[in-house]
């Protein structure tokens, strides 16, 4: 018997370390999916974290502010105006403050939250650019500097309470006040100052003088130095006078003649723990202390660019202008003063009466009566004004200045654009839903931004009157003189009409100057090499810095990145 050999298979048993060693891997490999998926989490945290807190907010000249920093500055001005408040409401405790005047400061403070974010944003940003603009310049603000601006917080102005008597030159010459008017009203406030000192009761002499019921002594409430409730000149006469006092007869610089009364006075006051009530409001005291910098810079570079203008001798020229004012209507425009006299003598009811009321028969009687009088020549229309029903123009003459087809109601626009009509000419009685107007038809002129250009080349003829053609044609105040505007130093106009100026031959007229504000024309009488003095100085240090620093803000690189909205969190989803 044949024997085969029996066939086996070998079965190859795998070692055991390589069984681990492929356990090891797996385990590894899952765990370094783990971590990078982890590390992709951190970084989606981070980057998120760092979108919302560091991501510029925005940069100027490529150095960016983080939003974090913008979102605790904002909170700074937030925590400012309640601190405002709250200083308010302790004088009102203290009796220093009458109630109805805090909330009358109270009620603008809470009116300015809304404008706290943009506000803020705009103050970092001209800040930042400050800081800049003062490392190139030298100028050094120093961290004592910063701790006075942190500490200004904290002070209160003197605040006085004040009264005020007005005496308006009458315009016997038409539109304007004769050298006569002028001194008559002088005369008459001088007369009224003598009665207040001789004793006479301030509420008797208001009266007299004003003869508004609204406002039966003439109150102007708490002022402060730099307040504009008053004309400068008689701030400055007010904070010069003592506690219950009559301050002289002040020529104010809109040719009226005025007299304050001074009673309460409440000195200045500094908080020394401003900082402490600011961290106990949540403020960050480095976030106060940068925003007290802006401030800190800001005075820094004002008296590096001001002082060789303010307290050193630099040019100056003498200049006349022509500025129009740029009207919201279309097409020619027309100037008129009136007097108007309505039912009841109250223009605000009229339209409610019927038109068969006895009290409208009574206007037109004594309208046309006036009327009659005026062309008579028994009365003139500056006699006439005195009777008008719309007070707030009689205050001025009855001058209702300039005005377009569209914005008048019909038929007082029907009498005063009738083709014919020359200055001088006294139209009516006119009859609205008012009452009935007696009108004196002033002038005529094209559109504002073609007739600026007549007056310029009007004003380049040799021999032209400028002076003249201000008083014409004018809207500014310095119309009655001329147009004059007294000595003019660098800064303290804005760019454009600065270089105009400056860019004219002595003698000479200016390039047109046309901007959102209105169209102006220059004449420059003269140049001189001067120092500024009395209102020009006060005028220099209140806007000469913005002025200087406006077209640095205009020639810098300012970019944002977000809004305010977005990132304090009130931007409006979208639908």
């Amino acid at each position: 018997m044949t024997m085969k050999a029996k066939s086996t298979t070998r079965v190859r048993r795998e070692h055991p370390d390589r069984g681990e060693r492929r356990n090891l891997y797996m385990t590894l490999g899952f765990g370094g999916a783990i971590v990078i998926a982890v590390l992709i989490l951190v970084a989606a945290v981070f980057a998120s974290w760092y979108g919302e807190h560091m991501a510029p907010m925005f940069s100027v000249n490529g150095e960016s502010i983080s939003r974090d920093a913008y979102r605790n500055a904002e909170k700074v001005g937030t925590w400012k105006l309640d601190y405002e408040e709250s200083v308010l409401r302790e004088r009102v405790t203290r009796g220093e403050l009458a109630a109805a005047d805090a909330d009358q400061q109270i009620t603008a403070l809470q009116q300015q939250r809304s404008s706290v974010p943009q506000d803020m944003l705009t103050t970092m940003q001209d800040g930042t650019l400050a800081f800049q603009i003062a490392k190139e310049k030298g100028v050094r603000t120093t961290s004592e500097q910063i701790d006075k601006a942190v500490a200004a917080i904290g002070e209160q102005p003197e605040y006085r309470q004040s009264f005020l008597i007005t005496v308006v030159p009458a315009t016997s010459g038409g539109t304007t006040s004769t050298p006569a008017d002028i001194a008559a009203a002088e005369q008459t406030a001088k007369d009224l100052q003598a009665k207040l000192v001789a004793g006479a009761k301030w509420e008797d002499v208001v009266k007299e003088a004003n003869g508004d019921a609204t406002n039966p002594d003439g109150a102007i409430g708490l002022i402060t130095k730099d307040s504009t409730k008053v004309d400068p000149l008689v701030r400055d006469a007010i904070f010069a006078s003592a506690s219950n006092s009559i301050t002289d007869v002040v020529s104010a610089s809109d040719g009226s003649f005025q007299i304050a009364r001074v009673t309460d006075v409440y000195p200045a006051a500094t908080d020394p723990n401003v900082v402490e009530k600011a961290k106990a409001a949540g403020v960050d005291e480095g976030s106060l202390r940068l925003v007290a910098s802006y401030d800190a810079v800001k005075d820094s570079l004002r008296g590096a660019i001001l002082g060789p203008i303010l307290y050193e001798a630099s040019p100056q020229r003498d200049v006349a202008r022509i500025a129009l004012n740029v009207t919201s209507g279309t097409g020619d425009a027309v100037k008129v003063r009136h007097i108007l006299i309505s039912p009841n003598n109250d223009p605000n009811t009229a339209g409610d009466l019927k038109l068969d009321d006895p009290a409208w028969t009574a206007a037109a009687d004594e309208a046309n009566k006036l009327y009659a009088d005026i062309k008579a020549g028994t009365k003139t229309f500056a006699d006439g004004v005195s009777q008008s029903d719309d007070t707030g123009s009689a205050a001025q003459g009855g001058e209702l200045g300039w005005f377009t087809r569209d914005q008048i109601v019909t038929e007082f626009g029907d009498a005063i654009f009738a083709d014919g009509l020359t200055a001088g000419q006294v139209l009516g009685p006119v009859k609205t839903a008012y009452g009935y107007h007696i009108i004196e038809f002033e002038g005529r002129r094209p559109p504002t931004d073609q007739l600026i250009d007549q007056l310029a080349a009007e004003a380049a003829k040799p021999g032209a009157d400028f002076g003249a053609l201000a008083r014409l044609y004018s809207d500014a105040a310095d119309a009655t003189s001329g147009g004059s505007m007294g000595w003019v130093a660098q800064y303290q106009l804005p760019r454009d009409q600065q270089e105009a100026i400056f860019g004219a031959p002595v003698g000479g007229v200016s390039a047109v100057v046309k901007n959102q504000n209105g169209y102006y024309l220059f004449k420059v009488n003269s140049e001189e090499t001067r120092k500024p003095e009395g209102d020009q100085y006060n005028t220099l240090v209140r806007v000469g810095y913005d002025n200087w620093f406006a077209p640095q803000r205009d020639a810098a690189t300012i970019e944002s990145h977000a809004t305010p909205e977005q990132v304090l969190g009130t931007a409006t989803p979208a639908p």
